[in-house]
């Protein structure tokens, strides 16, 4: 029987060497668990440390936008595209990677983009340093030209000097496609000169269109699953501003790891709340023009860090979304025009009336709200005028029949003379204002009125109502109407 233990014993230490040589690195744990009320030491099941992915990947788009012959020439079914420093022929280069094949809230342990040259360089370009930069709007192969090209990250990813002959060069984007990974908007990257404003020759790289298809752009990458389950803090110091649309500005998170930020919303206040951008932000503030005038939203924002966890909420701030009125003068000369302009002579400080489509309630208690008077042409002699808001029950604007004064006469001037068309003036709020709900046959109108110190300029502006609210060339008020 002793003998039988022996033979027991020398074959279960041989399957654990077996097992211990299959799982190759080790990494063995020294805590212990408790199970039962029994205690175990962990170290006794090691695991295998985790051996990163290496992915390439082909560019699914790319091509150049050149500067001259109009900047509306596309190159999207090139074989090659171009880099060129010129004063006036400057040539960039825009390449695009799909990086949805790697898990999300992946750790990007390495990513390197090779780019080769179809030629040897021009001894003008020779030595010189081409840049790196992340695109952050969208394009379009086949569609974008020099007048459309997309913006870039203020910030150089990376660089490279340009070689004297045809070879395959890399600039090192495991931050791009990290942040990629973790939600960031992915839009590619932009190649050009450093230096545009001096003269160099064509370098051209090859497309994914070439017939070398070894020398095609490529994007290689390693990544393996996070280790990292904790969360960045949440933000702190959101505030919202009410305008047309609602302004998001909070401080930034100090993680060193962080990815960017989410912002959501709800219609009542603690939630819950739905995310309204559609892809993460890279920056502490965030504009919301998806809002309807006149409703209160309620806002917090999350940070996520590079393995995509999301922190908990931030404070909740709040802000009601304005409603824009477009404006219609009873100038005759504006009723019938096709593009109907309105002129005051500044001369004699004549005043023009407006209506607009009523709003449900103006309350007293608010006080941001602005004219916007689109200018035709710049005044030549500033002109400032009096802006007066009032309603009433019948009749016109024009015939002096004020049912409820919202803005107390010549409570409000602002200066006219502005740099040119579609000025916001904005007004700020004085005392004399009610309260009022609008009811049927009620009417808000507004009046402007220079004070005559313009000479004989006149202003000139543009009102429309059949264009709708917000549109260019409408004059309109916009305020935090109900």
């Amino acid at each position: 029987m002793r003998s039988l233990s022996i033979l027991i014993v020398i074959a279960s230490l041989a399957l654990v060497l077996v097992a211990t040589l299959a799982l190759g690195s080790l990494a063995v744990f020294t805590d212990q668990a408790t199970v039962a009320g029994n205690t175990f030491t962990t170290g006794a099941f090691p695991t295998a440390t985790p051996t990163p992915a290496p992915i390439s990947l082909g560019a699914v788009a790319d091509t150049y936008v050149k500067e001259d012959k109009g900047g509306d020439d596309n190159f999207g079914t090139d074989a090659d595209m171009q880099v060129t420093a010129n004063s006036s022929k400057v040539k960039r280069s825009l390449v695009a990677f799909d990086v949805s094949s790697i898990p999300s809230g992946s750790e990007i342990t390495s990513a390197t983009l090779t780019v080769c040259l179809s030629a040897n360089p021009p001894s003008g370009s020779q030595g010189r340093t081409e840049e790196l930069r992340l695109v952050t709007s969208s394009w379009t192969e086949t569609v974008v030209v020099w007048n459309t090209q997309p913006t870039v990250s203020g910030t150089v990813t990376g660089t490279i000097t340009v070689p004297t002959t045809a070879q395959c060069l890399t600039f090192t984007v495991t931050a791009d496609v990290q942040a990629w990974v973790a939600g960031v908007a992915n839009n590619g990257w932009r190649i050009s000169d450093q230096d545009e404003a001096t003269n160099s020759g064509d370098v051209e790289y090859r497309t994914r269109e070439n017939g070398t298809a070894a020398e095609r752009p490529k994007l290689d990458v390693n990544y393996q699953s996070c280790s990292d389950t904790t969360a960045p803090g949440a933000p702190n110091g959101l505030v919202a501003t009410a305008g047309q649309d609602i302004t998001l500005d909070w401080n930034d998170n100090g993680e060193s790891d962080l990815a960017g930020y989410n912002v959501h919303r709800s219609t009542a206040a603690g939630g819950p709340y739905t995310k309204v951008n559609s892809s993460l932000l890279t920056s502490s503030a965030y504009t919301d023009s998806g809002v309807t005038g006149g409703i209160t939203y309620h806002y917090v924002a999350t940070a996520v860090d590079d393995c995509a966890n999301e922190s908990a909420n931030s404070s909740e701030d709040s802000a009601r979304a304005h409603s824009v009125l477009n404006l219609q003068s009873n100038d005759t000369e504006m009723s019938t025009a096709t593009s109907p302009t309105g002129n005051i002579d500044t001369s004699t400080g004549a005043t023009d009336y407006f209506t607009a489509s009523s709003p449900v309630t103006w309350a007293s208690n608010e006080t941001d709200w602005s004219v916007v008077l689109v200018l035709r042409d710049k005044p030549a002699v500033a002109a400032p005028a009096t802006i007066n808001v009032w309603w009433q029950n019948g009749g016109a604007c024009s015939d002096g029949t004020v049912s409820g004064q919202i803005f107390a006469t010549g409570s409000v001037t602002v200066p006219i003379a502005v740099d040119g068309l579609g000025t916001t003036l904005t007004v700020p709020k004085t005392g004399g204002t009610v309260d009022h709900t609008f009811g049927g046959g009620d009417e808000l109108c507004l009046s402007i009125s220079p004070d005559g110190s313009g000479g004989t300029e006149d202003l000139h502006y543009y009102a429309n109502v059949a264009s709708t609210s917000g549109t260019s060339g409408v004059s309109r008020l916009r305020g935090p109407f109900n």
